[in-house]
């Protein structure tokens, strides 16, 4: 862990693909964080199905584009973005080595990753931006774990910094992959009042319309961003969901004498002609400032509304953090109870 931290980013100014540079600024942190180290060492572990024990993080060592050669006659060429290596060996707790193939834009083909499983023996996850191309059942099948870096930001923004470098060097990464479109802020409860504020100041045009916290439409964004990757894990968690389309995440307004107006940010999967079946999901913003903002669930069939689940969104925070994965497992659940996907 002696690696000068300034050798390590002077190194950036030479890469030129963002997967090497990404690559770089990770090794970097990793190297010099104990709270960094730690954090993405456990999520790793969960991810890949061990305990989440881990001894020492100071035994783990990094290294960055590795290049291994297999034969002789015909060579066979493998580059391994990230390598974490376990300097007290592994165990049937926890791995030797996990090396981590990090995609960006490029896809991610069966043919690599079965290759690189089959030669190192080692325990491979791919991270990636958006959501693998590769089948989750097949990676599955192959003993090959599967997470995003969106999942790795959310982890940190969550973790404990115990000293002044945790602190700065967890904060600029979490910058870098929000800045570079690698990862999106993980929510909290105040900025999603703030953005209710912001819609209701538009709409009503309050203080002449002016909006004095710019930064609050990024929240919006951040929401449809988490609304889209809710919709595409419910469907990984419910196959049978064929024949169903989507429409959104985006936004809709609703206006009534009895309950007032409205902001939502949603998706919706329908099916049938002239949409007889309509799921929505959605983030729900009041103009009144006294009412709460909720998660709601709406099954409708043909124009009557079957079922509902609309709950405070406080109710999924903690310490003042949107617990996304909270939202997943009980949308999960009520779908199965309400027998949507048959």
């Amino acid at each position: 862990m002696n690696e000068d931290f300034f050798s390590i980013v002077g190194h950036l100014a030479q890469r030129r693909h963002r997967e090497d540079q990404l690559s770089n600024t990770f090794r970097a942190c990793f190297v010099h964080s104990r709270s960094f180290r730690s954090t993405v060492l456990r999520q790793l572990l969960t991810v890949c199905g061990f305990p989440n024990k881990l001894a020492d993080s100071e035994e783990w060592a990094c290294q960055t584009q590795l290049t291994e050669v297999f034969g002789k006659q015909n060579p066979d060429v493998c580059r391994y973005d990230i390598e974490l290596l376990n300097g007290s060996g592994g165990n049937s707790n926890i791995p030797g080595h996990f090396r981590l193939e990090s995609k960006i834009e490029a896809p991610l083909s069966k043919s690599q990753l079965g290759r690189y499983k089959r030669r190192t023996g080692v325990q491979l996850v791919a991270i990636t931006k958006n959501y693998p191309e590769v089948p989750i059942q097949w990676m599955r099948r192959k003993g090959i774990a599967s997470l995003r870096w969106q999942d790795i930001h959310r982890a940190l923004t969550a973790a404990r910094n115990d000293t002044a470098i945790d602190k700065f060097l967890t904060g600029q990464f979490l910058s870098y992959l929000e800045n570079s479109n690698m990862a999106f802020r993980e929510i909290r409860l105040r900025q999603l009042e703030d953005f209710a504020d912001l819609l209701g100041t538009i709409r009503m045009q309050q203080r002449d319309g002016r909006v004095p916290k710019i930064g609050t439409f990024t929240t919006g964004n951040d929401c449809l961003l988490m609304l889209g990757d809710l919709d595409r894990e419910i469907r990984d968690y419910l196959p049978n969901s064929d024949g169903w389309k989507t429409w959104g995440p985006g936004y809709s307004q609703t206006n009534s004498e009895k309950d007032g107006v409205w902001h939502s940010l949603g998706f919706q999967r329908y099916k049938g002609s002239r949409r007889k079946v309509e799921l929505d999901c959605s983030l729900d913003f009041p103009d009144d400032k006294n009412e709460d903002i909720y998660w709601g669930l709406y099954l409708t069939v043909g124009k009557k509304v079957e079922r509902e689940h609309c709950r405070p969104i406080k109710n999924y925070c903690k310490k003042g953090l949107l617990e996304r994965e909270e939202l997943r497992k009980e949308a999960v659940s009520l779908l199965k109870r309400w027998k949507v996907y048959k």
